[in-house]
Formats: C-alpha cells, sequence, structure tokens
C-alpha cells in the first residue's frame, strides 16, 4: 500500500485490505510512522479453505 499510495500522490487515496485486526493495526502503526495519510486499512476474511477473499468492511470515508 505503501508504494501504491506513492503512486497515487496526494490527491489519490490508497485502501488497504488487511486480514486480522492484528495486522490492521501494524498497517496503521506504519502508516503513522512514514506519515502517510492517503492510505486507509480495512478487514478482509478468508473462507475456510482459504481460496476466497471476503471483504466485510470496506467504505470510502471521504474525511481524510
Amino acid at each position: 500500500c505503501f508504494i501504491a499510495s506513492e503512486a497515487v500522490g496526494t490527491s489519490g487515496q490508497v485502501i488497504g485490505v488487511d486480514m486480522t485486526p492484528d495486522m490492521i493495526s501494524k498497517s496503521r502503526q506504519n502508516s503513522k510512522t512514514r506519515k502517510v495519510k492517503n492510505v486507509s486499512f480495512r478487514l478482509g476474511i478468508y473462507d475456510v479453505n482459504y481460496t476466497k477473499l471476503f471483504i466485510v468492511y470496506l467504505v470510502y470515508d471521504t474525511s481524510m
């Protein structure tokens, strides 16, 4: 996501999808450390067989 955030620039927005709440927390910490403001993170869950990705919560937040 951080490479993509550079590619889209300050006028763009990147949404990262992580598989666990812990991964989202770590990604958000990294975002703050890197001072990246055009990246947000959402939770995605794999099915039991780990073959399909379900995006549970993916909403574009325009307040960022």
